[in-house]
C-alpha cells in the first residue's frame, strides 16, 4: 500500500491513456486477454454421486441438468446486473480492466427478474470505486477502500455507488460498505 496508493491515480490515468492512444498498448492488452481468457471458465459438473447415494445414472442426469441450466444463466444477459454482457464477456472484461487499473472487484448481487429463473447476478465494480469515504487519509486500517483488520485481512469494501470520474454528471458523494466475507 505505501508504495503504490499515493501514485494510484496517476498511474491508472496514464495506463487508461496509453490503452486509448497507444496501439501498441491496446494489442499487448488485448492479445493478454485472449491467451488467458480464451473462450474463458465453463462448467464441468462433476458430483460425489456416493457421498449423495446416487446411482451412476442419476448423477449423470443430474450432472447434465445442472450444466444445461448453468449454461443458459452464463450465456443470457441476465447473470450481469446491469444486462449488457454474457459471463463470458464479463470475464474478458474483469481481465482487461484489471490489467488497465490494477484492480476490479465482483459482486454477487440477488436481483429476481421475471424473466429469469435465477436471481443470482454479477457485478462488475470498477477500482476506482473502490476508495475511503469523503477521500479520507490512509490509516492502518482502512487504505485504498479496503478496511482491514490489525493482521490485514479484509473486513469491508467501501464503495463509492457513483465513479470518481463522474463527478462531472452528479456530485453525489455516497458509499457503500460491503463484507469482505459474507455466511
Amino acid at each position: 500500500d505505501s508504495d503504490t496508493l499515493g501514485d494510484l491515480e496517476p498511474l491508472r490515468e496514464r495506463s487508461r491513456d496509453l490503452l486509448r492512444n497507444t496501439p501498441i498498448a491496446t494489442g499487448a492488452v488485448g492479445t493478454n486477454v485472449v491467451h488467458v481468457v480464451g473462450g474463458g471458465l465453463t462448467m464441468q459438473s462433476r458430483i460425489d454421486r456416493e457421498l449423495l447415494a446416487m446411482t451412476e445414472d442419476e448423477a449423470e442426469a443430474w450432472q447434465r441438468k445442472t450444466a444445461r441450466e448453468f449454461n443458459g444463466w452464463a450465456k443470457s444477459l441476465n447473470c450481469d446486473i446491469s444486462r449488457r454482457n454474457n459471463f463470458y464477456d464479463l470475464q474478458r472484461l474483469v481481465l482487461r480492466s484489471t490489467l488497465e487499473s490494477g484492480d476490479v472487484f465482483v459482486l454477487l448481487p440477488y436481483k429476481k427478474l421475471k424473466d429469469s429463473l435465477y436471481g443470482t447476478r454479477l457485478q462488475v465494480i470498477e477500482a476506482d470505486r473502490v476508495c475511503n469515504e469523503n477521500n479520507r487519509p490512509n490509516t492502518n486500517t482502512l487504505s485504498g477502500g479496503i478496511e482491514k483488520e490489525k493482521d490485514g485481512t479484509p473486513l469491508f469494501y467501501h464503495i463509492r455507488t457513483t465513479h470518481p470520474g463522474a463527478d462531472y454528471l452528479s456530485r453525489e458523494m455516497k458509499w457503500e460498505k460491503k463484507p469482505a466475507f459474507t455466511k
